[in-house]
This record gives C-alpha cells, structure tokens and sequence, in this order.
C-alpha cells in the first residue's frame, strides 16, 4: 500500500503542481496571514478555576473511597476477631466440661 502512494508521487508531473507541494504552499501562507491567537483572559481564568475545582472534586473522592475501604477492614477485622474469641471459648468450654455420662 505504502509503495502504491510512493510511486503515484514520484510519477506525478514534476511541473511543482504536485498536491503535496500545493498543500505545503497553502500551509506556508496561512501561517504567514495569521496571528497568533491568545484566548480571552476570562475564559483563561473560567478554566483555570475548572481544573482546580475537577482536581478538588477527584481528591475528595479518592479521599471517601480510601476512607470507606478503611472503615470495612477495620469492621471486618473486628468481625474476624470475634469469630476467633467465640471458637476459643466454645472450644476450652467443651475441654472443661465432663463427658457426658450414660444414663441406662
């Protein structure tokens, strides 16, 4: 495919009248014809206020879910150690009481 444009280029009148070159042209002359374009210092500042306002907003939320994920460990963890307390209970109570005793 490469080589199919490659030579439609180099096959094309060398009379300068190429597209390549006319567009190489035109690019030259509107760089030359415009300025540079500067944005209006309202809508600078109007954006600058977004991007600080979006970086709070995203923080706050990193923030709630760290803060979230923090809470449910410690929950779960609480939960865990319960578990653990009541198994150790329930096994030292059945160490501790007698074998039952056959009634006959």
């Amino acid at each position: 495919m490469r080589g199919d444009s490659m030579e439609r280029r180099s096959s094309a009148p060398s009379d300068g009248g190429s597209d390549v070159q006319r567009l190489v042209e035109l690019a030259g002359q509107l760089r030359r014809a415009m300025g540079p374009v500067e944005p209006p210092l309202p809508f600078v500042r109007g954006l600058g206020q977004e991007l600080i306002e979006a970086a709070r907003r995203q923080r706050d939320a990193v923030r709630r879910t760290r803060r979230g994920l923090l809470i449910g460990a410690a929950a779960l963890g609480s939960a865990l150690s319960l578990v653990g307390l009541t198994a150790v209970l329930l096994l030292l109570r059945r160490r501790q009481s007698p074998p039952p005793t056959a009634m006959g």
